[in-house]
């Protein structure tokens, strides 16, 4: 008699009997595969079924596309159903045709398929396997993701980057504004942060970011796309004419009641200007302490702290890690009529209402520091620097915040503990730090598991990231299968994890005995202190996210 794919993983020892009894009841109950039902049952580990089927079958297997080169020209050739049916994922053709299959049962239909496209009867095929829930993620994004320009653009006609005319009312430009206007709506209703239009030899890529990733969702003839920078830059009010120079500029949209405001960057490249759209929805945003995602406990804290009349709080961590939304989120909370508050932003990127907002412009000698100044001559209870960048600037918040004001800015650092240690690189003198700053709170944004798809499975022993918790412990976890809400990727939104360091005693006079930046962070630790790693590790226990996803922005050591 046959195996079944459930004989495999209960002799292999990945799932018990009773396990593999439960999914095959679930395959039969639900109409899905052996793979699907294992996994969804959480009789085995996506990765370690994979790993079985590869053995069986003798393919290599890959757990991921993110890192595997995919030629979407090739892929572009063969129809979608088709790919659906057979579980396929054409790759590349190079020495020879590598394709992606989830179904290894499927490979004569496969290979029957790419001889009839290629019409190349003897050539040679490589398998790799993956599994049914990364295929259908690869295909349920592209799917979901990709912009629906159905305009005419071959009645576009070329036109040079050094072309001095650029009419709007023309016919071929009507074409580029239905087309700007279609992908400024696909952004805004798939909540992408950003947007790319990127130019090479034969093409021009549209990309969005969303929840952090960039995404494939358009390309269109490079012919069409001078015509369409020169949309935007006119838009945003820059020198259409000026192709040499980087530009930025600003577009305010309004689609049906939403506002958005959008930054315009340009950037000459080799096959014409990158341009790069970030956008900021001035009605979605509803700042308050909540959306910082800090546990109870840690939230007590912070409240504490941003409750002082005085002292320095900084925000910290990468580019796109969220930083400005939780100074935002901390000035609205305080924000009443009983205070002034004044901010100091490169550029403005919500408007705040009760709030004075300056907007600085180096270029135009608005400086963070020569601001900073006059901002202490007009009465203010608390400001909001938006970056901290030379030691004039922290030296004047130190000054504020010794004489009674709140201070909150962003620095560029890795951890709470290297930003204590960053003012003194600064220049700032290390009691000035230990006497004037409160606490730091460094933070990454991660992506949330979508809430319609979730389901709770345990960690098998043989998971990687078993050792974070002991061997043999049970543990119990969380993802997202994959739908429409959340375009197949098992992920919807974002959530931040943090670690908040308190300046106490014990901080200050380590700095007094001029402490490295492993010790301030023992110090911390030892009072309280929950790093980045192990708040996000409770995330992921609490189900609001993965522990795939806190290794890809956190990475874990020594896994």
């Amino acid at each position: 008699m046959r195996k079944t794919l459930y004989d495999y993983a209960t002799e292999s020892g990945l799932a018990t009997p009773m396990a593999s009894a439960k999914a095959k009841e679930y395959a039969v109950s639900q109409g899905v595969s052996p793979q699907k039902a294992l996994i969804d049952t959480a009789a085995v580990t996506e990765d370690a079924l994979l790993k079985l089927l590869g053995s069986i079958y003798r393919y290599k297997t890959v757990s991921s596309l993110k890192n595997v080169k995919i030629d979407k020209d090739l892929l572009s050739r063969f129809d979608t159903e088709t790919l659906i049916r057979l579980k396929m994922l054409p790759l590349r053709c190079e020495k020879m045709f590598t394709v992606a299959i989830a179904n290894p049962n499927n490979t004569l239909a496969v290979e029957d398929y790419i001889r009839e496209i290629t019409g190349d009867r003897n050539i040679k095929i490589e398998y790799i396997l993956i599994s049914e829930n990364v295929f259908a993620r690869y295909i349920n994004a592209g799917r979901q993701n990709t912009v629906a320009i159905s305009y005419d653009l071959d009645s576009i006609e070329d036109v040079t980057a050094d072309s001095t005319v650029y009419d709007i009312n023309d016919r071929d430009n009507s074409v580029i504004i239905s087309v700007v206007n279609k992908i400024f709506t696909e952004a805004v209703r798939m909540k992408a942060s950003d947007i790319h239009i990127e130019p090479f030899a034969q093409k021009t890529r549209v990309r969005f970011r969303i929840d952090g990733i960039l995404q494939v969702v358009s390309q269109m003839p490079k012919k069409a796309h001078n015509q369409l920078v020169g949309r935007i830059k006119t838009m945003a009010n820059m020198d259409v004419n000026n192709t040499r120079l980087p530009q930025g500029g600003r577009i305010r949209l309004k689609l049906n009641s939403t506002e958005i405001d959008m930054r315009v960057s340009t950037l000459p490249a080799v096959h014409g200007e990158k341009i790069t759209i970030r956008l900021l929805d001035q009605n979605s945003m509803d700042f308050n302490i909540g959306m910082m995602s800090f546990s109870s406990q840690i939230e007590k804290k912070f409240m504490n702290v941003i409750e002082k009349p005085s002292g320095i709080v900084l925000v910290t961590g990468p580019t796109g890690s969220g930083k400005s939304s939780s100074l935002y989120a901390v000035i609205s909370h305080l924000n009443d009529t009983e205070r002034c508050i004044v901010t100091l932003e490169q550029p403005v990127e919500y408007r705040l209402e009760g709030i004075v907002q300056v907007q600085i412009d180096e270029s135009g000698g608005l400086t963070f520091d020569n601001v900073l100044r006059e901002v202490l001559r007009q009465d203010p209870d608390t400001i909001l620097i938006g970056e901290i960048r030379d030691e004039q600037t922290a030296r004047t918040a130190v000054q504020a915040s010794n004489t009674g004001h709140q201070v909150f800015s962003t620095l560029h650092t890795n951890s709470a503990a290297s930003s204590v240690m960053r003012l003194i690189e600064m220049g700032i003198e290390p009691f000035l730090v230990s006497t004037t700053l409160n606490a730091v709170v460094n933070q990454r944004l991660v992506r949330r598991i979508c809430p319609e798809c979730k389901y709770e499975y345990e960690m098998q022993p043989d998971s990687p990231y078993a050792k974070l918790f002991g061997q043999g412990k049970k543990v119990k976890l969380y993802r997202g299968k994959g739908c429409d809400e959340c375009n197949g990727t098992g992920y919807k939104g974002r959530i931040a994890v943090q670690e908040l360091l308190v300046v106490d005693d014990d901080i200050r006079k380590a700095l007094a005995e001029n402490a490295t930046t492993q010790e301030i962070e023992n110090i911390a630790i030892r009072g309280g202190m929950r790093t980045l790693t192990q708040d996000g590790i409770s995330k992921a226990l609490s189900g609001f996210t993965t522990l795939d996803e806190i290794h890809r922005i956190i990475h874990f050591d020594n896994l």
